[in-house]
């Protein structure tokens, strides 16, 4: 038998989502799979919604990992930068959605609902880009927010459209020279 942690628990769910997807995964079923009693389970997460909560931000923390650890090329052009920093960040969202629709629809329902969940995503987010421009954080806040249209999962299914990536370029048009006012 496995010795149990957090680190098993999640990857068990997240075996089982994928298999079974989410509605059909309880509680019962990831312990039952780890050979015990969900009970033993209350000793790392206290309920679905924080074990689904945990898993969800994992799962995010993997897709978002090109963005969380997104480096600035030499020499930087900041305008440049938060250009390439979105489309990074967004771009990861529209993939996810088109290849893992069972984790995308687990983190729509327990990150994207929960006030908590949702604020430290942003806020990951917006310490990332505020690290990297070196600006007041909102201004990276109010930048992400802006984009909401191509990384919010209510907009998801619009994202399969084929003009994403100009869509996406008419909005950078439209706010970069107020960007590079910011900057200044």
């Amino acid at each position: 038998m496995q010795i149990l942690s957090e680190e098993l628990i999640l990857n068990t769910a997240e075996q089982l989502i994928e298999a079974k997807g989410m509605e059909n995964v309880s509680l019962s079923s990831v312990a039952s799979e780890l050979g015990m009693t969900h009970a033993a389970l209350y000793k790392y997460f206290k309920n679905k919604k924080t074990l689904w909560g945990a898993l969800s931000i994992r799962w995010l923390d993997t897709i978002l990992i090109e963005t969380l650890t997104f480096k600035a090329s030499e020499p930087v052009d900041k305008n440049q930068l938060i250009h390439d920093w979105l489309w990074s960040f967004v771009n990861a969202k529209r993939n996810s959605y088109k290849k893992d629709a069972k984790m995308f629809a687990l983190y729509t329902a327990y990150v994207d609902q929960d006030p908590e969940l949702l604020a430290r995503h942003l806020n990951e987010l917006a310490e990332k880009l505020t690290s990297l421009i070196g600006w007041e954080q909102e201004n990276s806040v109010n930048i992400i927010t802006t984009f909401t249209w191509f990384a919010a999962p209510a907009f998801a299914p619009a994202w399969l459209s084929n003009d994403f990536e100009e869509k996406f370029e008419a909005l950078w048009d439209f706010l970069a020279p107020s960007i590079q006012q910011t900057l200044k």
